[in-house]
This record gives structure tokens, sequence and C-alpha cells, in this order.
């Protein structure tokens, strides 16, 4: 599939810029015929499957050209994997086996906006809102990704987990979904945190006596720190005892690439100075004295802190943070780190505003190309309104004028959406920040203060409803949600600060998944959510039962069939009454079960009436192959002794259809084709597209029913 849609090996813009000094955008081939083939279709249906129209009576778009170019940034960095040792493969070393993976520096990192102006990454919790040691917290899991957590670990290659989930690496020490910014990664180079055995994470990891190695272990309950593990920030890699390691996978969580909390970091290698987060783990300390110089001492290789934590520590050794880049330095026990030192200096985010509305956040890595060359991508502008060269000369002032574009400072203000009880409703709509799950605090940080009748919990962490609450809701399509009452919106404002006057032009924070350091498991959650904006999208059910109902043998489908199978795969659940009135329920509850979808197609009337077979518009062709197939089976074909091995040879030119052999990603026919003959009935008749090769079919079972071969 990533071959034929082409993403695979699909770049950024950002990568092919500073690798290859041109522009060019990612690939946008699957991110299209994902939606059209086999999400959602062209237009908005309603759930009988009939187009909804609007006021005029037109047919609406489910996507536009522009949803196209942001999901294609999702679809960014994927590579197949490197080939292994016992792994079969007939055609070199391409591993085109097991399932592909992401590499990072291909990966497109900034916000992405979706279907019905919905980020890939809305209602997904705050990383920075993530307790102090999350790596140590238990919690409610699986609020997110329910139904997937229930995969075996060997299915699935990220736990999705709200509570500390740790994953076996077995004797390897290097990370599976995190980044290790070391120079080198040969072991002699490389610290590892080392749990001590009186830790009570040791104890969990190991198990009561001999480490028992489990392949992938959850916290059933906060633990205390103990050691060095009450100072560090983060975690990667932790070793027990002898060869054998864990990784700790982080849950899903996003970051606001906007924020008044920023503070600069360098990188040694390059010299390249970026404003980052102070509020994340996303660089180390580089601590100064007026006769030296100490970068850091790291507790493991490739450890980050927060800004405060790094703060700390060369206060502890009687220095401070750097406010330049030193001449001089020393890198303690960690010298192979090659990622970003926090710098005692502020600064802000700024942005480049195209004529469109589009931005782009300004980078210094970029700063010798022409602005043109940013990557742009969409934001929700308040009320449609936005600097603008053409239409209010770049803000009347706010922003600096740049060729084309407007350059613009930024300034954030957070705030509470509801200041009392909301509707479920409300919550829903309104609300697209995550809350991190109450039970994940220390007890007493969070109380339930009320329940409503329309299925909503209220969390409070203070006795007003502010931007701290948490609501806790199930969405309509059953999943279960912490929602935090948040709202954080992105103004424009002067080059001198920020004026309540000035907050003329903002928009919302987009949510992204990546820090100052983008990880393997971060694009991995990425992708997951741009592929719940297929699977929960409005469209997808009537969509996808229209699709199985043609290929289980009627292509004509009633609307009422459809909706039945519809509801099925939306409510997860079918229930069939037979004529003595016994009824049989078929699904789990969940939403897309695919056994309810499928009971709802064999089991209904329109499957099973014998007086619809008078009806000369229903059922549907049998396709080339199938006939093939049911012709030897009716002849009970069997293969001689000398030619035990039947094979079925360039059927694809003889009779248009061959299994594995499609012409394109259209498949061998379209599921919407009407010969010239029903075009006036509006009736479909997909398997009609291959009767252009009925001569040819007609030939071959003449000769094998004569001669007994073709």
């Amino acid at each position: 599939m990533a071959k034929m849609l082409t993403y695979l090996g699909s770049k950024s813009q950002a990568h092919t810029l500073s690798t290859f000094h041109v522009l060019q955008f990612a690939d946008e081939n699957f991110a299209r015929e994902v939606m059209q083939l086999f999400t959602i279709g062209l237009v908005q249906l309603n759930t009988d499957g009939t187009p909804a129209v609007d006021d005029a009576g037109n047919f609406i778009r489910t996507y536009t050209n522009d949803d196209i170019m942001e999901y294609s940034r999702v679809w960014t960095g994927f590579i197949r994997q490197q080939a292994r040792g016992n792994y079969e493969e007939r055609l070199g070393l391409t591993n085109n086996l097991d399932p592909m993976t992401i590499h990072i520096p291909f990966r497109d990192l900034f916000p992405k906006l979706g279907l019905n102006n919905q980020y890939v990454g809305d209602k997904y919790m705050l990383c920075s809102d993530l307790p102090p040691r999350s790596f140590l917290r238990a919690g409610e899991i699986g609020y997110y990704f329910y139904e997937k957590i229930k995969r075996d670990v060997h299915h699935s290659p990220f736990h999705f987990a709200s509570g500390a989930t740790y994953r076996l690496l077995g004797s390897s020490y290097i990370p599976e979904s995190s980044t290790l910014k070391v120079v080198n990664r040969g072991s002699t180079y490389l610290k590892v945190f080392e749990l001590n055995q009186t830790s009570a994470l040791f104890r969990k990891l190991c198990g009561k006596g001999n480490c028992t190695t489990a392949l992938s272990v959850t916290l059933d309950r906060s633990l205390p720190c103990f050691g060095n593990e009450c100072f560090i920030d983060m975690i990667q890699v932790v070793k027990l005892t002898g060869k054998l390691y864990y990784e700790y996978v982080r849950p899903a969580c996003i970051n606001f690439p906007f924020y008044n909390s920023g503070s600069l970091t360098v990188n040694l290698q390059t010299g390249l100075l970026q404003c980052a987060d102070s509020r994340m783990a996303g660089a180390v300390e580089a601590c100064c004295s007026p006769t030296s110089a100490l970068y850091n001492s790291c507790m493991f290789s490739g450890e980050r802190v927060l800004h405060s934590t790094a703060k700390a520590r060369c206060n502890a050794r009687s220095m401070n943070l750097c406010s330049d880049l030193p001449t001089s330095f020393s890198r303690g026990n960690c010298w192979n780190y090659n990622g970003n030192y926090w710098l005692n200096k502020t600064c802000s985010v700024s942005i480049l505003v195209l004529p469109d509305g589009k931005i782009a956040i300004e980078s210094n890595s970029t700063s010798d190309y022409p602005q043109e060359m940013n990557t742009f991508f969409r934001v929700l502008w308040i009320n449609g309104s936005y600097p603008s060269l053409k239409e209010n000369s770049c803000g009347a002032g706010l922003c600096s004028i740049v060729g084309q574009f407007c350059r613009c400072n930024t300034f954030v203000v957070d705030k509470a959406v509801f200041t009392s009880i909301p509707t479920r409703v409300d919550v829903l709509s309104l609300l697209n920040v995550g809350g991190v799950p109450p039970t994940i605090f220390d007890n007493g940080t969070y109380t339930l203060e009320t329940t409503t009748q329309d299925g909503l919990w209220v969390y409070q962490a203070s006795r007003t409803i502010d931007n701290t609450t948490i609501f806790k809701v199930q969405d309509d399509f059953g999943k279960p949600l912490f929602l935090r009452n948040l709202q954080s919106i992105v103004y424009v404002r002067t080059n001198n600060g920020f004026f309540a006057s000035s907050m003329i032009y903002g928009f919302r924070n987009p949510p992204a998944f990546y820090d100052a350091v983008a990880n393997i498991g971060d694009a991995m959650y990425e992708t997951e959510a741009a592929l719940d904006h297929y699977i929960y999208h409005k469209n997808t059910a009537p969509f996808i039962a229209m699709k199985l109902i043609q290929k289980f043998g009627v292509s004509n489908p009633s609307p009422r069939f459809i909706n039945a199978v519809s509801t099925a795969f939306q409510t997860g659940s079918f229930r069939f009454s037979d004529s003595s009135s016994s009824s049989t329920d078929f699904g789990t509850g969940i939403y897309g079960d695919l056994g309810a979808t499928m009971a709802a197609i064999i089991l209904d009337r329109e499957s099973r009436s014998v007086v619809l077979d008078n009806d000369s518009s229903y059922g549907s062709l049998r396709e080339p192959l199938i006939k093939v197939i049911a012709l030897m089976r009716s002849l009970e074909f069997k293969s001689s002794f000398d030619s035990p091995l039947i094979v079925l040879k360039d059927l694809q030119a003889k009779i248009g259809q061959m299994a594995h052999d499609i012409p394109s990603v259209f498949s061998f026919f379209l599921p919407q084709y009407s010969p010239p003959s029903l075009v006036q009935a509006s009736l479909s008749s997909p398997e009609a597209m291959l009767l252009t090769h009925n001569i040819g079919l007609m030939n071959g079972i003449l000769s094998l029913v004569k001669y007994g071969y073709v």
C-alpha cells in the first residue's frame, strides 16, 4: 500500500529544504485515497447512505484540497524496517513483511488541521499537565485508545495507557519509541539509568525473586521514588540486573507550539539557538561561573530536564545557567550528549502570516532561505480575521512587513471556557484540550464534585470551576474522555509588548505531538490520532456499510438496509429476531464492531428473502475470478498426478482479474459504476466494469469444460 500510494519514504518539506535545498511538499497521494476510497468518500452521507445536501440542494464535500495537504504531512517518515536474520525474502534485502517504521528526520513535526476544523491531537492531554515523575504514577487506563489496549503487546508497537507503562527491551539498551540524543551509541559511551534493587520500581518490574521479565508492565499503583529517581524529570531506559532493560512508554500527550514560558536553548554541535517551552524537559543544564563552565553531569545518557531543574542543578554547584555559549566547558560523565542546553535567556515565538491566513513558525534553521520556504500550516483565526498585507497593512502596525508576509510576535492567553457546570453537549463541542485523569495525581488533588444526569463528571482542584477543572464524558462514539476546562488563544502582539488593546487577531493554540526532541512514539501517536479522524467521522459508518453490502452480494441496497448496517457499525451491536420471536444479540457494543456489522448484513431480509430473487435488479454479478473458482468447484476439478500444483496463470490479462494483481489503487472496478443500460435507472453494477473481458472468460470456461485445461 505504501509503495503503490507513494508515501513510502515521503519526506517533510523542512527535511528536503535542509538536506537538498529545494522546496518540495509531502506526497499527497495516500492522504487523498485513504479518504476517498477507504473511509469517508467524496460527499457527506446520511446514516442511510443517501447524500446530504445544503440549502441549495447541492452535495456537500467531505474534504478539501487543503485537508489533503495537511494530512499528507502525517504520512511522512515511513520507511521499511531493516532485514533480519530469520526473515525469508526472495527479492534481496528489502523487508516487505514487517510493519514499516518511522524515520524521525523525514517526519513533519508541525501542527495539522484536519477534517471538520479538528486538529490532529485535539482532546489529548497536555504533556506539561502530567504530574512530576509520572513514570512512577498509576491511574485510569485507556481513555483515548481504550479498545486498543486490549491487544497483546506482540501485536501493538505501543501500549496506549495513561499510567506508567514499561516495555521489555531485553538485552538492548537502545529505546525503541524515543530518541537517544548521543553522539555514539556504543555501550562504552552510554550511561544507562540503573535501578537500585531496593527501589519500588525495581521490585515492580523484576517481580519477586528472580526477574520474571514480563513483556509489558503497567503500574497498578503509584510508587515512591528512591535515590536518583527523585531527581530526574524524565526517563527513557532503566536497567535491572545484568543485561536486562525496560523502556518507559510515555502516554499519548500533546504540546502547544506557542507559549509565554520560552527559554533559549543552544546546540553545541551546530551552535543553533532555539526557543523551547521551559515547562518541558527539552534540554540539559549549561552551568557557568566566572572561571569555568560545566555543561552537565547527567544521570543517564540523553537525559533532559526542565528549565527550573537545570537552574537548581547549577545553583547546587554554586554556578548559574550560562547566558551565552561559553568558550570552555566540561561535560562530565555524559560528554557524548548532542542535544540542546538551557541558557539563562527568555524568548518568544514569532510567526509569518501568508495572504491566505496560513502561518509558519519562524526558526533560525531556515534563516538562510526565503520566507516562502518555511512550512506553512492552517490555523483557526478568531472570526476569520488575521493580519494581511493587502487587507489591513499587517494589522495596521501590529506586525512588520516582510515581502508578501506579515511577521508577528505572539502572546498566549489561557482561560477557562466554563465558569459554571456545563452540559455534556457543550463540553464535547467547546473543549479541545484533554485532561490528565485525576486518579494519577496525589490523593486530594482532585475531588469528584458533581455528576450530572446527562453523563458528565466534574473534577475540581479548587472550589470554583476554573481552567484546572477536568470533565469526564463519553463522546457520541462511546469513547470515554477526560477534557480540561481550558481555552488557549495565541494573540498577535506588538514588538513592544502585549496590550489588551492589541487583542484583535488571534487563533486557537494548535496541538502538536512533538516537543524539543521528536520521538518515534510521538509520531506513532500522531498517526493513530489522524486515523481516528477518518474512523470516527460521521460518514464512515454508512460508507463502510454500503461497500460491505455490495461485496456480500447486493449491488443496490435500499436506504433501510444501509441504515440498519450503519447503525450496527456505530453502536457495535445487532439484535436478530426470527419468526418465533426469539432473538440473538451480536457484537460487543463498541463502535466499529465488525461482528455486529456482518450479522446485520447477512441476517437482513434483503439478504435472505427468496422473493427478491424475482427482481431483475436484485443481487450482483459475480466477479470473473469467483466465476472461475465456482466453476472448478462445481466440476469437482482435481489436479493431475504429474501436475499437482494448480496454476492460474495470466488471469489478469485473460479475464481481467487475479488475486494480488490489482491494476491500480482503485482495484478492479469502481463501487459506483453503472453500465450504460442501468444509468437511467440509477442502478449500480460494479462488477460489470469487467464485462469487457467476457470473451476471454467464456473461451476459458469452454476450454476448461471441453479439454480440461485453459
